[in-house]
């Protein structure tokens, strides 16, 4: 897709490339093309009803309860929560802030609870996770040379980012950060007006990268977030400092703890360079093919035992007595990268443990068994600490919503699925051969 631009220089956006043609990576040809359909045939009163709506939805929060109460109810009914319990005002205004100026807040978070310690043994765990790829791709025999060694070159090009953004701003430095809000103005008693500006100064800053080379130390996300990521176009895993703590990270616990629980959230994202999108990218993060005829269609075969398992997931609302389906295409990325991050992080851990690393057996990296658990075996303690990652509870109106909308599996079979698929884990726990946790049947990509 190409995009021709005007000769204006005075608009805010405005490209510096002007009068001149670029060209677009559009993911999802089809959508646009029904949409702007969709835009041609509909009545202008009904899209400013539809653009009022989606601004009230996303601003509502930043109002008083009264203006708010009417939005809250609507999204409360759709949640199945009660709509009576408002959060306390401090809630509203801390999630907003930390929206609007996410890197000032970072910058605290980062001094009080992220350390060069952490950043190293992160890395640490991230190295690890790209060996044991590294280690395994030889012997996977449904890939051929050719594809083979394009799937190495991106794992070893494959570059990562932990703890917060060291450009665009700079997390890390004051004068950098005071640079980079210079002109947003933040006044007691004009909320509205100043999440306003806020977000008028963001959205500026973003669109003026536009025409510019992407910055490789910008992280996407603040710190202070508990999530990880994958990022395509650059294949690059991307750690905030939040992430880095329980239940997924605990300074000085045992490896089979560590590893059982970051230590397969970071093989999960690695995964999803391989995944049934992140595969469509190349080494430098370009949308480009480098899979032979075979190796496709060998990927596609494998790819459809996930869709056909986990279509055969299930949840039940016990309100209505309604069972609803896992959908296996909608999940389908994000569940490869959950068997393959379970699977490639306790093989590294194993290894690890096994000498790999050291000389000594029991003790070996830090992998002593815990006061009180002594009942468990050090594989078992591994994929208990895997399923704590995943604990979660919702209303059963919210199960049902996120169905549709959330890319993962539910909790219940994130943790349940990528087991039943891992043979050391019927190992560990001696499940007979059939039984639901060790089915005869499982699926694997890598």
């Amino acid at each position: 897709m190409t995009l021709g631009t005007s000769n204006n220089d005075s608009h805010p956006y405005a490209s510096s490339a002007t009068g001149s043609n670029r060209t677009l990576v559009v993911t999802s040809p089809t959508y646009q093309e029904k949409l702007g359909r969709l835009l041609n045939r509909t009545q202008p009163s009904t899209l400013q009803t539809y653009f009022a709506l989606k601004t009230m939805n996303a601003r509502h929060s930043s109002l008083a309860q009264p203006f708010r109460a009417p939005m809250d109810v609507l999204q409360a009914t759709l949640m199945g929560t009660d709509p009576s319990r408002v959060p306390d005002r401090w809630k509203t205004c801390l999630e907003e802030t930390n929206r609007d100026l996410g890197q000032l807040l970072g910058h605290f978070y980062v001094a009080q609870h992220f350390t060069a310690e952490d950043k190293t043994a992160m890395l640490e765990i991230i190295d690890a996770m790209k060996q044991t790829y590294l280690t395994d791709m030889p012997a996977t025999t449904w890939l051929d040379n050719q594809t083979r060694a394009s799937a190495i070159t991106k794992l070893q090009a494959m570059s990562s980012l932990v703890g917060y953004s060291m450009a665009d701003p700079n997390v890390g430095d004051s004068a950098a950060l005071e640079a980079y809000f210079e002109g947003v103005v933040v006044q007691e008693g004009d909320f509205y007006d100043a999440t306003t500006g806020a977000l008028i100064h963001t959205n500026k800053k973003n669109w003026g990268k536009i025409n510019k080379k992407a910055e490789r130390n910008w992280m996407m996300v603040y710190p202070q977030l508990i999530n990880a990521f994958y990022y395509p176009t650059k294949n690059q895993v991307l750690f905030p400092a939040a992430f880095m703590q329980k239940p997924m990270y605990t300074r000085g616990s045992p490896e089979y703890l560590t590893y059982g629980a970051i230590g397969v959230v970071t093989a999960h994202e690695i995964t999803h360079g391989f995944d049934s999108n992140g595969r469509l990218f190349d080494a430098t993060g370009k949308l480009q093919n480098w899979w032979s005829n075979t190796t496709a269609e060998q990927f596609v075969a494998k790819a459809q035992c996930f869709v056909d398992q986990y279509s055969n997931f299930t949840i039940t609302n016990p309100k209505t007595n309604k069972t609803s389906a896992v959908n296996g295409q909608f999940t389908l990325g994000e569940n490869i990268a959950d068997n393959g991050g379970l699977r490639k992080a306790y093989e590294a851990w194993y290894q690890r443990f096994k000498g790999g690393s050291s000389t000594t057996t029991n003790n070996n990296n830090n992998n002593q068994i815990l006061p009180g658990l002594e009942k468990y075996t050090r594989d078992q303690l591994f994929f208990i600490s895997y399923g704590q990652v995943w604990c979660l509870k919702s209303t059963p109106e919210m199960a049902e919503a996120l169905l549709t909308m959330d890319t993962h599996a539910p909790a219940k079979w994130r943790v349940n699925g990528p087991a039943q698929n891992t043979p050391a884990f019927a190992q560990a726990f001696k499940c007979a051969e059939g039984s639901p946790m060790n089915p005869a049947k499982k699926c694997t990509v890598w």
